[in-house]
């Protein structure tokens, strides 16, 4: 997924009709406690190829932050004990785009059974497509509650995301 030739010109057209807005504000984001929570990954996931492009992906809330990341951890053999923290972020965006509206999803090909698969390609590919349009961060449904997720393209992103507050999280509240 290293050109511009992999990107399917009807998911580009779709994107580049949606109008971009600037996101002022709070967002959550769970990781291991000791672990940076401004700095994205590039291990892949189910909205950026692996390798690819630096992503963060945050809530609007912290329970689903939190509701994210227990997903993965429960499908360990053995529920890990690192403590996680839920961590509150002050994010400014400048092109932001919402693609979690019923409109954006049925344009774009995405159900409610392709965005709760573990077969992340289709999410993979607009996730890619968004990052080459040169978008810093884009809204998605959440696969794991009622909220939406914000997807940060931190190469993209030209201001500073700041740590607010940290909380560890007492698994016995969601397990």
């Amino acid at each position: 997924m290293g050109s511009a030739s992999v990107h399917d010109p009807e998911i580009l057209d779709v994107l580049s009709a949606i109008e971009a807005t600037r996101y002022e504000g709070s967002v959550f984001r769970a990781v291991f406690q000791g672990r940076d929570p401004t700095v994205g990954s590039l291990a892949g996931g189910r909205w950026s190829p692996p390798q690819t492009f630096e992503t963060l992906y945050t809530s609007f809330k912290a329970d689903c932050a939190i509701a994210e990341v227990q997903f993965h951890l429960e499908r360990q053999p053995i529920f890990p004990s690192v403590p996680v923290e839920v961590h509150e972020l002050a994010v400014a965006t400048t092109k932001t785009i919402d693609i979690s509206t019923t409109g954006a999803c049925d344009a774009l090909g995405l159900d409610d059974r392709t965005l709760a698969s573990l077969d992340y390609s289709r999410c993979q590919e607009i996730g890619y497509a968004i990052e080459f349009l040169g978008f810093d961060s884009f809204v998605v449904k959440s696969a794991r509650c009622e909220f939406e997720n914000l997807i940060i393209i931190v190469d993209n992103l030209v201001a500073a995301i700041t740590s607010l507050s940290s909380e560890v999280v007492n698994w016995s509240n969601y397990r």
